[in-house]
């Protein structure tokens, strides 16, 4: 603490203690009678004290280039980049100047860009900092047992430690007050912080991609700004399956099993994202193994319906999900952009794009214009168009815009189902096409429905044109027809053997 005092005695005689540059003396008042008489009590010393002290800040401490006065924001360049960021570190103090004494003094505040009464600024004890000394302009008057605040700053054009004075002029004592101060400049640093630098995958579900995102945040001078934007450079090299999307502060990694056809490995699928932002590098290693039990996992049977015009076809693939057997069905191409009342359609829809794994690709269900999908996890009866508690088809996997087949199909309890299904829990499986309330008025879609309801049927005569690959023809003078029924298994034995089910009806009119 820096002290400057006066001391006035009623014997007549002024006596002063004052403070060395480098040795305080602390304030001492002697009392005796020049008579050897008994001491009188109290201070025989006049209102006229004057004692100032000045309170001694602790070091300063801020990133080079910087002035310590912006506490609360700064902004200072990393290269070609501007950057805001909130400071925490103390970079700014206030000094308490206080009149200590009993009689008011006045103070003469410097700042160096504006010197009072043409005093020049202060000293500096090193290169590389100078002092910025904010108060009031002019000078100011402190009763007795005043304070005033003044606000010192530096601003620092070199990393390093450096000790620098000042100086302050009142009148107490002697006409100044060196004050000592201490200036830590430190190196500026950015630091690229990831909330995690691995990603690794254990692929157990056929089909399931698992997205891990990562969050970045910049670090200036060792303090986090999550307010401030970065831009991320990322790069990707490795094994395929592995994708990314980058966001506002942060990456998200995808890994997609099908992309390596879900190929059981005992060797991992790796890759290295590589993330940069200003001056900084974070490498993501990334793991994914796959290891399916195909037990679980496993096409059972399927069956596709003879083509007819307007794209009246059905498909049904009957799978094992996760241990359930489940039936997919699909109706009509048209979907994703392939014709839609165009005989063409047909050539896209086969049963690779219903099968096990098909509702996993970044198109789901590709060509398909409606899907649905119905896990038998009881036994019972399951109408494709069932409603959920949440408002929502239970079912329903795909449609496509101005395409919804099922809302022409069913009536009373069955409204919006397509199709019927019964399972009995052991090898029977049957799948029923429900009937067509009403046409919607549009003639090709009407006949794109018309046309459906013979979809199980292996052949016949009513399509107009004609339907095509008829799997069979009718015996010479025989009315009947094959008609999908379901499937059925063959076997009672593990694994089971499921196959199409059957059966020989009339000709559909």
């Amino acid at each position: 603490m820096a002290l400057s005092q006066a001391v006035h005695l009623n014997v007549g005689s002024e006596f002063g203690f004052k403070r060395p540059i480098f040795a305080p003396v602390p304030i001492m008042e002697t009392i005796k009678s020049f008579n050897s008489a008994t001491a009188v009590a109290g201070s025989l010393a006049n209102i006229s004290s004057r004692v100032v002290t000045i309170s001694s800040p602790t070091d300063f401490e801020f990133p080079i280039g910087n002035t310590s006065t912006l506490q609360v924001l700064a902004t200072y360049g990393i290269g070609t980049n501007e950057v805001l960021k909130a400071w925490t570190l103390p970079f700014k103090q206030n000094i308490t100047v206080s009149n200590v004494g009993t009689a008011p003094i006045t103070v003469f505040p410097r700042d160096p860009y504006r010197p009072t009464f043409s005093i020049p600024p202060p000293v500096l004890g090193q290169p590389g900092t100078y002092p910025v000394l904010h108060s009031a302009v002019g000078s100011y008057t402190l009763a007795a047992g005043a304070s005033q605040d003044i606000e010192l700053a530096y601003y620092g054009t070199d990393v390093g430690d450096f000790t620098s004075y000042l100086t302050i002029e009142t009148t107490a004592g002697i006409s100044t007050v060196t004050l000592f101060t201490n200036q830590i400049v430190l190196e500026e640093t950015f630091e690229l912080r990831a909330s995690t630098t691995t990603f690794i995958v254990n692929t157990t579900e056929l089909g399931k991609s698992v997205t891990e995102t990562i969050n970045f945040t910049p670090v200036f001078n060792g303090v986090p700004n999550d307010e401030y934007v970065l831009n991320l450079v990322t790069s990707l090299v490795g094994d395929p399956g592995w994708t990314i999307t980058t966001g506002t502060n942060a990456v998200s990694i995808t890994w997609d099993p099908d992309v390596v056809d879900n190929v059981n490995s005992t060797t991992a699928y790796t890759s290295v994202l590589t993330v940069s932002a200003l001056s900084d590098i974070v490498t993501i290693n990334n793991s994914s193994t796959v290891n399916i039990d195909y037990t679980q996992y496993r096409n059972v049977s399927t069956w596709i319906s003879p083509a007819a015009s307007y794209n009246s076809l059905i498909g049904i693939s009957f799978d094992i999900f996760a241990g359930i057997k489940t039936l997919t069905i699909g109706v009509g191409a048209g979907g994703d952009g392939t014709p839609i009342y165009a005989a063409g359609g047909s050539a896209f829809a086969v049963l690779r794009n219903l099968a096990i794994g098909a509702g996993t690709v970044d198109v789901p269900y590709p060509y398909w214009s409606t899907v649905y999908s119905i896990p038998l996890e009881a036994i019972g009866t399951y109408l494709s168009g069932e409603i959920g508690s949440n408002g929502f088809p239970m079912y329903m996997k795909k449609t496509t815009d101005e395409l919804n087949y099922a809302d022409y199909f069913g009536y009373e309890q069955s409204v919006g189902s397509m199709f019927v299904v019964e399972y009995d829990g052991y090898n029977n499986v049957s799948i029923k096409l429900n009937n067509l309330r009403e046409l919607s008025g549009n003639a090709e879609f009407d006949a794109t429905m018309e046309n459906l309801t013979r979809a199980f049927h292996y052949y016949s005569t009513m399509d107009y044109p004609s339907r095509y690959y008829q799997l069979e023809s009718p015996n010479p003078g025989d009315p009947r027809t094959y008609l999908f029924r379901g499937f059925v298994a063959t076997s009672l034995t593990t694994p089971e053997t499921w196959i199409v089910n059957t059966s020989l009806v009339p000709y559909p009119t």
